[in-house]
């Protein structure tokens, strides 16, 4: 199987949307401390805001180390990066010593399904509020529709 971000956006949103109940997005401009786009986000049920970088090639994954903002939105409590399984699993000593280093989580995606390798350091921030709720939720619903 060839994976694509798009691809990965909907195993992560049939994961995170359809199987857990979460609301899901894509390609979402985060803007609260800096400005940049976070490739995939969800709230779970207690109204957390995770954040997934999918990542499809090593150098695409080191070059993500290197941005002016790095996933620093105040909003967000975990980051995870997700990539294709073959990926983590032929490069899996580089991509863990990177993501320990920052805390960041791993999800590996495989045909339709994604699973957490390892699991992120929690950042200390509030529940999102009713508000910013249906703020993400109302982005949500413009990027799902023109995805397909």
């Amino acid at each position: 199987m060839e994976y694509t971000e798009a691809t990965i956006q909907w195993i992560l949103g049939k994961t995170y949307g359809i199987e857990r109940g979460y609301i899901t997005m894509p390609n979402v401009l985060l803007m609260e401390d800096g400005m940049y786009e976070a490739d995939f986000i969800y709230i779970n049920k207690n109204n957390y805001l995770t954040e997934v970088e999918i990542k499809i090639s090593l150098s695409d994954f080191k070059a993500d180390f290197d941005k002016k903002h790095y996933h620093d939105n105040s909003k967000v409590r975990a980051l995870y990066y997700a990539m294709p399984k073959e990926l983590f699993y032929k490069h899996e000593k580089t991509i863990l010593d990177m993501t320990r280093s920052v805390g960041a989580g791993v999800i590996i995606c495989g045909e339709a399904i994604s699973e957490v390798w390892e699991k992120p350091k929690m950042r200390k921030v509030e529940p999102l509020t009713t508000d910013e709720i249906l703020h993400y939720a109302r982005l949500g619903c413009f990027k799902w529709i023109n995805k397909w």
